[in-house]
């Protein structure tokens, strides 16, 4: 079981900066339901929870913030 690729390969991809800050996750969700707008809401919201928790572990994690 899992979700099937949607992006071709031959598509550019995209890509965010984000500073290590407490607002960095929130500014990750944002940026990937801006562009995700066309996934089935079950699998944008799986998304936006793995982007959350990703982006929240590397700010934590980072020593920086």
């Amino acid at each position: 079981m899992g979700i099937p690729r949607t992006i071709p390969r031959e598509h550019d991809h995209e890509s965010v900066e984000l500073l290590v800050s407490s607002r960095a996750p929130r500014q990750a969700r944002r940026w990937v339901s801006e562009r995700g707008s066309d996934l089935p809401p079950g699998t944008l919201d799986l998304l936006l929870l793995l982007v959350s928790e990703l982006v929240t572990n590397s700010v934590r994690h980072s020593g920086a913030a």
